[in-house]
């Protein structure tokens, strides 16, 4: 067993290595263009910086060479990325300084941040979208400093006041507060928002899931649901694995517990009997989640892939 997590931590360097790359080659040509180094996030690779000390220093600790060597590549690209973002090899920086180059950077990139948050104001829908970028923030039950800097600009960007140090995490079990956040999800979607707003509410989940640098599993699993919920919109469908979870009631107790509780489920006929489909998921995880809930209540729950 040994032998084989050492074969696949070399083959994992292996990568790291063919990727830094290729990603290196595809820039170093690109690297005095306005465009690239303004594609370029400071904010991101910043964040990656934390990050990769983070696995450097773990690494060491294990003594591990290969997640050492991964970290040192990681941490050359990340500053090869900073230093193509400043704008080091553009032509009209060179009189600046290293420092004046990164401070006009990022203050740019600053503003853009403010310009996406601008983008999603809607007047129909704001109401939604605020809570739903305060429920993904709280769905760590913790606030990050870097995540209460982002909903300060939002609220200001459209004009409402928040208190960030009232904002407490409620007793809802985890399940409970992404099945909320996905309902507000679908009423923003009823709303029939112009789809250049949906595309920036991705942009923005995305930013607010990374803020801190760490990813937990709970925001993982409600951003990577709600990004394809979006962008399926966006895309009207587009070529997306759908699941559904299927109820098939034995008794007549359980047919009057859908009724009362999921009134809204789809009834279908089949071979095996009668069955209730909740038709809404992007991924397997979240339909797992309700499958627990229905359970729960004494229902007999399953995943179905859509054909």
């Amino acid at each position: 067993m040994g032998e084989e997590v050492n074969y696949a931590a070399w083959i994992t360097l292996t990568l790291v290595i063919s990727e830094s790359y290729l990603r290196a080659n595809k820039l170093w040509s690109r690297k005095h263009m306005q465009d690239v180094a303004e594609s370029v996030s400071l904010m991101a690779q910043g964040v990656g910086l934390l990050t990769l000390g983070s696995f450097a220093i773990a690494s060491y600790i294990d003594g591990s060479i290969t997640g050492i060597v991964s970290s040192a590549i990681w941490f050359s690209m990340t500053v090869f990325m900073i230093l193509v973002g400043t704008g080091v090899w553009l032509r009209n920086t060179k009189s600046m300084t290293f420092l004046e180059k990164f401070k006009m950077f990022f203050n740019k990139e600053t503003h853009e941040v403010g310009d996406l948050i601008k983008d999603l104001y809607s007047p129909t829908g704001k109401n939604y979208l605020l809570d739903i970028i305060q429920k993904i923030a709280l769905i760590d039950n913790e606030i990050s400093d870097k995540e209460k800097v982002i909903l300060e600009k939002v609220f200001k960007e459209w004009d409402e006041d928040i208190d960030i140090d009232s904002l407490s995490s409620n007793s809802n079990s985890m399940n409970q507060n992404i099945i909320e956040i996905q309902d507000l999800v679908d009423k923003y979607l009823d709303l029939s928002p112009p789809t250049n707003q949906v595309s920036r509410l991705v942009d923005l989940v995305k930013l607010l899931v990374k803020a801190d640098g760490t990813v937990t599993d709970e925001e993982q699993l409600i951003s990577e649901e709600i990004i394809f919920q979006l962008e399926s919109y966006v895309t009207e469908g587009g070529e997306m694995v759908r699941y559904d979870v299927a109820i098939v009631p034995q008794r007549d107790d359980q047919r009057q517990t859908i009724k009362e509780l999921f009134p809204q489920l789809k009834y279908t006929e089949e071979a095996h009997g009668d069955t209730y489909l909740n038709e809404k998921f992007f991924t397997l995880a979240m339909a797992n989640i309700y499958c627990e809930e229905y359970k729960k209540v004494g229902l007999n729950a399953v995943v179905v892939i859509r054909d």
